[in-house]
């Protein structure tokens, strides 16, 4: 805001690596499903209108949204594991045991996460919604010269960039837990744990899932 006019507001579903900066991987037609805010949206030729006609003729699934904040804090449910998958590696969530684990980790930190949304008043898009708006938009596939998806988390720590995006993650629900008195402690483990990693450089896969399940249950 103290810089441009206007400033507008993006939710982007999209499976798209940047091991190098400025080189991102490579993703297929309809792979991403952004939905981009404007006010009003019934106007056509309004910035936030503009941009999405703009995506949609590129390829992406776009909608032009006036309450663009609610489907921000959906997507923030689908980005809370990512400071798992980081620290654990992809390769531990991929075995019958680490998938079970991961089911209930991952269950644990929406679980968190939707209790202090209801607290705070925050509103998500109903299912409906979402099936409208982000129903098969977001399919994987393997890509010819493309390795397969890890998570922007496990990118900081592969590139080693000495810092995570946790914080914006995991720690918004930590801080909506301490505005509204609602306990958060797997985001707050899984939060600390991937900044702590971020901040050493350590690599991807540094701690096992069964030390992070472990220490959750002594949080």
């Amino acid at each position: 805001m103290r810089k441009w006019v206007p400033v507008l507001t993006l939710v982007l579903l999209a499976g798209c690596p940047q091991n190098n900066p400025g080189a991102p991987g490579k993703v297929g037609p309809q792979a991403t499903a952004p939905a981009v805010n404007t006010a009003p949206a019934q106007s056509p030729t309004s910035p936030g209108a503009a941009v999405a006609t703009a995506l949609s003729g590129c390829g992406f699934r776009s909608q032009a949204d006036p309450d663009i904040v609610r489907w921000k804090y959906e997507k923030l449910l689908l980005n809370l594991g990512t400071g798992v998958r980081a620290v654990c590696g992809p390769a531990a969530l991929a075995t019958e045991s680490g998938s079970r684990l991961w089911a209930v980790l991952d269950g644990r930190l929406k679980e968190e996460a939707r209790a202090c949304y209801e607290r705070a008043g925050i509103a998500l898009p109903t299912r409906e919604e979402r099936e409208a708006r982000w129903g098969g938009a977001l399919v994987r596939v393997p890509v010819p010269g493309s390795r397969a998806l890890a998570g922007s988390g496990w990118q900081s720590l592969a590139r080693q960039t000495g810092t995570s995006e946790a914080g914006y993650i995991n720690g918004e629900i930590s801080l909506l837990g301490r505005l509204h008195g609602v306990p958060t402690p797997a985001n707050d483990l899984v939060g600390r744990l991937a900044n702590e990693a971020a901040r050493l450089r350590r690599p991807p896969g540094s701690i096992g899932l069964t030390e992070l399940t472990d220490a959750l249950e002594r949080a």
